[in-house]
């Protein structure tokens, strides 16, 4: 990682950004004082903790830790928050809620739902990491997701601390929007390494043109990598987010090792008219979403033989129309040069 990319990080996890990616369980003995000791991913059901649920009447929950000596975020100690979450809304739920997740009070990690918004009555979720803003939308008022963000700072301090889960409606009383929250141990906890994050970015570039019904469309993509280690184990996933598109090919992509920057292309089938979307998201290390674009475009009415027929029609009277003229022209200049 760069040096110029550890302070942006530094600066970001001030702020309390986050980013969702897929963190698989770490496989290990509970710890009885619930203590880190060592760098290496320390899942909340590694140190002893059962999965937390979070209700109406306990909106708010916690588990104390052990951070070790000499704990602090960065330059050479970086420190990762992760979690994995089931978040429930009542039917008739309305207005914005907000999950956060806080280590020693720092917010480090927040999902933002709006319940006003998403399609058929679902619900819109975003989450904010280094590389921006990643939209979400769901059919219905319930999500199985994960992410993780680097901890604040001010969150990071040597030996007793704690980790805690607020959800907060800022429309209605948590009675009123509330169904459920049930954060996962074996998928939630921090991350310790030596290694900031990659520094990867995603480019999608959405047809020029609106296609028709039924064609096969090439989306291309530009994977950049502004570290000056190569990047490895890097995926693209597509996710379609409107009935109107269809995967040509796998929902996930493998991309071969970037280094600077690397370009390639991926196909969907157009099933329906209209503003249509998809979600593209990079993958590293088999899950984890490093950035991730809502790619919008238009598609077009499929165009009927009849209307092909005429359009072909009419462009060869146009080149036939064109050649006469040109013709004549000639022989006009002919006539006039003759003695």
């Amino acid at each position: 990682m760069t040096l110029g990319r550890a302070r942006r990080v530094l600066a970001s996890a001030a702020a309390g950004l986050m980013t969702l990616v897929l963190i698989p369980p770490a496989a290990a003995e509970p710890q009885s004082n619930h203590a880190i000791l060592t760098p290496g991913q320390w899942s909340l059901a590694r140190l002893g903790y059962q999965d937390i649920k979070i209700t109406s009447s306990t909106p708010q929950q916690a588990v104390a830790i052990t951070l070790p000596r000499g704990a602090e975020q960065g330059p050479t100690r970086w420190w990762q928050i992760f979690l994995h979450a089931r978040v429930s809304f009542l039917p008739h739920a309305r207005g914005i809620s907000y999950l956060t997740a806080k280590v020693n009070g720092a917010a480090s990690a927040s999902v933002m739902f709006d319940l006003d918004q998403g399609p058929n009555g679902g619900m819109a979720w975003n989450t904010v990491d280094v590389n921006g803003q990643v939209d979400h939308e769901s059919a219905t008022h319930a999500v199985d997701f994960t992410f993780s963000n680097y901890v604040q700072v001010a969150g990071i301090r040597p030996g007793p601390s704690t980790i805690s889960f607020d959800l907060e409606s800022l429309s209605q009383s948590i009675s009123s929007s509330l169904d459920s929250v049930e954060i996962f141990s074996a998928g939630s906890g921090l991350i310790w390494n030596s290694d900031g994050p990659d520094d990867l970015s995603l480019e999608v570039a959405p047809p020029l043109s609106p296609p028709s019904v039924g064609q096969l469309v090439r989306i291309r993509y530009t994977v950049k990598n502004a570290d000056t280690k190569p990047a490895t184990n890097i995926k693209l996933s597509i996710e379609i987010v409107d009935s109107g598109l269809s995967l040509a090919g796998p929902p996930l992509i493998p991309v071969a090792a970037v280094i600077g920057s690397r370009s390639g292309e991926f196909e969907i089938r157009t099933t329906a008219k209209g503003t249509q979307r998809m979600l593209v998201k990079l993958l590293t290390d088999g899950h984890r979403t490093r950035d991730g674009k809502l790619v919008r475009f238009d598609v077009a009415a499929a165009r009927s033989w009849a209307t092909e027929y005429i359009l072909l029609a009419t462009l060869a009277v146009a080149f036939v129309v064109g050649c006469l003229l040109v013709t004549g022209v000639r022989r006009n200049r002919c006539h006039q040069s003759s003695p």
